[in-house]
């Protein structure tokens, strides 16, 4: 690469001179660098990390179809019904947690929730309207309801698959 002062056409035509690579390697550097964040969008789309118009618009443009079995971070998949064994046995009932007790997998305010990221780390909080920053509830961490990871958990359920800070989560468990 010759690196030399060169007259760059997008710049202002008063102050259009500047030392950097040649042009020709600069068009080559910008190719590869197109190249290679084309490949990362890909993977990302993989794992399900972006929204369904962006996924169409991005494999329009290169005129290809979009892989089967895409997910998208914007489209909440519904799941099988998981199929009845043809045996007689006999299912236990779900456990009973009494009759004025709740038992629901949604996340919602005072909700204990572990999540999942991406790459296996796990995460506890207690969702709370009287939480303390910094502060633990037992092995989770105190969130209040008006943050913005709480309002974006707010309503799901185990299993489903959130985006927050461009990271992807899995709610693992909820309890009341």
């Amino acid at each position: 690469m010759h690196h030399d002062f060169y007259e760059l056409e997008y710049l202002p035509e008063n102050d259009r001179v500047r030392y950097t690579i040649h042009p020709e390697a600069r068009i080559e550097v910008l190719k590869r660098l197109l190249l290679l964040n084309h490949e990362r969008y890909e993977e990302e789309i993989k794992q399900g990390l972006h929204k369904k118009k962006d996924v169409v618009a991005f494999y329009k443009q290169k005129g290809k179809p979009i892989p089967e079995g895409t997910t998208f971070s914007d489209v909440k998949t519904k799941k099988a019904a998981p199929k009845k064994a043809k045996t007689n046995t006999v299912q236990e009932p779900p456990a009973q947690y009494g009759l004025f007790t709740e038992s629901s997998s949604e996340v919602k305010e005072d909700s204990k929730v572990t999540i999942q990221k991406v790459d296996g780390s796990v995460f506890k909080y207690h969702i709370s309207k009287n939480a303390v920053k910094g502060n633990f509830t037992g092995e989770f961490k105190q969130i209040a309801t008006s943050s913005s990871l709480a309002e974006v958990m707010m309503g799901r359920k185990v299993g489903d698959v959130f985006t927050f800070g461009g990271v992807q989560y899995k709610i693992l468990e909820v309890t009341p």
